[in-house]
């Protein structure tokens, strides 16, 4: 059932619930005095912040409300992050904040009643029931659309506890699915309209969150592939890695073509880990098992990388250039070689030229 009575404390803590919008305008705050007024100039820097950690941490910090007054600045710098973020219009920094939303969201949950986790889950238009002290109930349609893109076993619908359609959850793993629910709410809804009013306002911080946004990309692409030449990565590979920088979860498959090629051009498991540790649902454990698994650290098998007849057969394969065409092109990393060779070749005759 939803909220029979919402304080400013359940905005601040949640701002996404629509009960805001409501509150907001019951304190008279309008647009153009959250975009100028100085009473709310600290408000504004605290939504800076508040993207510029979900850019650099991927998570928000959370801090207590003592006060309405510090429950209306939190609920402010929500709505001034969002601003930004919409205003620079990037699919990475939308993954990003919405993930971090959503991970903040989750560690406020946690620590709720019962009673305000299932009226955070109507709001969302989840079917979610308390059945009994922290065990709750939720209907398996629901289940199934927020927990698709788990990996872990634990999440798949045959390995649940199901009677009439309904999944019984315990507290930890129904908050978990929310954070999904609530980061696909972000994702769906930005970016905002936004008037040219708040873009000029607001400008001095978009200039900075996009400064950070360009480094946080450019240190992805630099740290990630060490050793490795990103110029010369197949296209499929190349996509693979872009989803992963954007904060998407890969399919097991497309985890499984990735891993195999990386570590097969060299990078070592702890560097593969590392790139998958961008992942929104990143679970170190469970990662580094499949990791040491497929590169033969703990199974004693290396496996090979996937064949291109195969990554097609799982929709793993895209964007085909001219190489890729090529009758005789059997694999990504087949591909990687060739383009390798090119360059030794280039290398070589460019050092012939400067000897002459």
């Amino acid at each position: 059932m939803p909220f029979e009575k919402i304080s400013p404390v359940i905005l601040a803590r949640y701002p996404f619930l629509s009960y805001t919008r409501k509150y907001i305008n019951e304190k008279k705050i309008t647009l153009e005095s959250v975009l100028h007024e100085f009473a709310f100039s600290s408000s504004r820097e605290q939504g800076k912040k508040r993207v510029l950690e979900s850019v650099k941490e991927g998570k928000i910090t959370n801090k207590p409300f003592l006060s309405e007054t510090e429950c209306i600045s939190e609920i402010i710098s929500y709505v001034v992050a969002r601003m930004i973020v919409s205003c620079i219009n990037d699919s990475y920094l939308i993954k990003r904040y919405s993930l971090a939303e959503s991970v903040l969201a989750n560690d406020r949950l946690s620590k709720e009643p019962a009673e305000n986790i299932v009226g955070v889950a109507n709001e969302l238009e989840i079917d979610l029931v308390l059945c009994d002290g922290d065990l709750f109930t939720v209907h398996f349609t629901d289940f199934l659309k927020y927990s698709s893109e788990f990996r872990d076993p634990k999440w798949k619908l045959t390995n649940q506890d199901i009677r009439m359609g309904r999944v019984y959850l315990d507290k930890e793993k129904c908050v978990r699915l929310l954070q999904n629910a609530i980061k696909e709410k972000f994702e769906k809804e930005l970016p905002l309209p936004v008037t040219e009013e708040i873009t000029n306002s607001l400008r001095p911080m978009i200039t900075e969150v996009n400064k950070v946004l360009e480094e946080r990309k450019k240190e992805f692409k630099t740290e990630a592939l060490k050793g490795a030449d990103i110029t010369k990565l197949p296209p499929c590979m190349k996509r693979l890695l872009s989803m992963m920088e954007a904060g998407m979860n890969l399919p097991h498959t497309a985890r499984f073509a990735l891993t195999a090629f990386l570590h097969k051009i060299g990078m070592s498991s702890e560097e593969i880990l590392n790139l998958f540790s961008k992942s929104p649902d990143f679970d170190p454990a469970l990662a580094r098992y499949q990791i040491e698994h497929i590169t033969g650290v703990t199974s004693g098998v290396e496996y090979s990388p996937p064949e291109c007849k195969t990554m097609k057969t799982y929709g793993n394969c895209y964007d085909e250039d001219e190489l890729c065409k090529k009758s005789w092109m059997t694999s990504p990393f087949y591909y990687y070689k060739i383009k390798m060779k090119e360059r030794g070749k280039r290398g070589q005759s460019s050092q012939v030229q400067k000897n002459k």
